[in-house]
């Protein structure tokens, strides 16, 4: 029995028990490349075994829960869970920022947190520390957050993407030497702590 399988089992038999599994974690724990699998397996045996008798208020609260949705990219799903918690982008950043120990460097990290939003800066490459942070400042499951970290938008271009970053540092390179000595340093760790994961 494959590793999917397994997994695949395990969920299955936990919920005969009439347990309630939630299938975002049984992804997110999975490899990234079992993901997938995992995922269409689960959807179609829930989809052949519903619950039949579910009380009203347990469904509702679970369509309100993000986390029982199917894992999203996070280019889609940050700016879901903004708008589900009502928290503008500087609101989260601000929070963020001091959350990470740098509350002084909101612009660094409003820089990192619009990466992950437009898909600029793949969110595998944030550390732990940051996914901690977010699913703190948002009230989702840290596992929600895993689900989707390592998966790409559809449609998504990187060559594009290659070529504004090209073009951005060409264009703070041609910058008067005035500006560039006004313009705050840059702090390593916070670049770390959103690239210095290994994807």
């Amino acid at each position: 029995m494959s590793a999917v399988e397994e997994r695949f089992e395990a969920f299955a038999s936990a919920w005969e028990r009439g347990e309630n599994p939630d299938p975002a974690t049984a992804i997110a724990d999975a490899a990234e490349h079992e993901r997938p699998a995992l995922g269409g397996m689960i959807a179609a045996y829930l989809s052949a075994n519903p619950r039949m008798e579910v009380p009203e208020e347990v469904v509702a609260a679970r369509a309100a829960d993000p986390a029982s949705e199917p894992p999203l990219a996070w280019p889609d799903l940050l700016p879901e869970l903004r708008q589900r918690s009502r928290i503008t982008r500087s609101t989260l950043v601000e929070r963020l920022a001091a959350a990470l120990g740098f509350p002084e460097a909101t612009e660094q990290v409003e820089e990192h947190v619009h990466g992950l939003e437009t898909g600029g800066l793949p969110a595998g490459r944030v550390r732990p520390a940051v996914v901690a942070a977010l699913a703190a400042i948002l009230e989702v499951p840290e596992s929600l957050l895993e689900a989707g970290r390592r998966m790409s938008r559809p449609g998504a271009q990187p060559a594009a993407m290659a070529a504004f970053s090209r073009a951005e540092r060409a264009r703070r390179a041609a910058a008067p030497m005035q500006e560039a000595r006004q313009a705050p340093a840059r702090n390593a760790e916070i670049d770390d702590l959103f690239t210095g994961a290994d994807g």
